[in-house]
């Protein structure tokens, strides 16, 4: 091998290996993200089961949590099989943590306040995310009243910049997007308005404004262009 050859490898090997260290050295390339919050929802949950935020199960009934990762890199991913869940009080609503984790189930008929439901991860037991359930509540039905069209969509191009909301129950309302939506209201009647041109989904939330009166509900509105 002539003398040439043996120097252009070992310049070859240098680079390779700066390279190497440059890349492990960029947050994200090889290291991965790390975890900054859990967060707890019942995407099957809505109208007499409470709401994806709130459930609200009938007496003996069941339904299925997903607790969400999120990452520092502004990923998510589900953690419902790798977390350990936990109820503050198994007497009224139990949780399973082994065959079908995240599971719930009423054990009592009803419930005067919520049970907490609690996802703690298993490699950090600081970082956990939470959420209430209840039991045999009246189901607080939220509908679009007015300025919705096609299933709960407002168009912004359709000229209309609000919408109004009612509920079966006095509440309290809010939204989860509030870059498309403000929303606004007390007892049975919530507005929901325009911010600007930006779509999306945003789900408005009812919760009671009494305690025990009821369970949270909730509506998706889809805007669109």
């Amino acid at each position: 091998m002539s003398n040439f050859q043996s120097k252009f490898r070992v310049i070859a090997s240098f680079a390779a290996l700066f390279l190497l260290a440059s890349a492990m050295s960029c947050k994200g390339f090889f290291v991965n993200p790390t975890l900054t919050g859990i967060t707890v929802t019942c995407p099957g949950c809505a109208g007499s089961t409470g709401s994806p935020s709130a459930p609200n199960l009938t007496s003996g009934g069941t339904a299925k949590l997903v607790a969400t990762g999120n990452f520092d890199d502004t990923s998510t991913k589900n953690l419902s099989s790798s977390v350990t869940w936990s109820s503050s009080d198994d007497t009224q609503v139990s949780v399973n943590n082994t065959n079908d984790k995240g599971r719930i189930t009423a054990v009592a008929t009803t419930t005067t306040s919520a049970i907490t439901i609690t996802a703690t991860s298993a490699s950090d037991a600081t970082i956990l995310g939470t959420i209430p359930v209840t039991v045999g509540l009246a189901a607080n039905t939220v509908t679009c009243n007015s300025g919705c069209t096609n299933g709960n969509t407002l168009s912004i191009g359709s000229g209309n910049s609000s919408i109004t909301l009612t509920s079966t129950i006095a509440s309290t309302w809010t939204g989860n997007a509030p870059n498309i939506m403000t929303v606004s209201g007390t007892g049975t009647t919530g507005t929901a308005t325009l911010v600007g041109t930006a779509t999306g989904d945003v789900t408005i939330t009812a919760t009671p404004t009494t305690s025990g009166s009821g369970a949270v509900g909730s509506l998706i509105i889809h805007v669109t262009n």
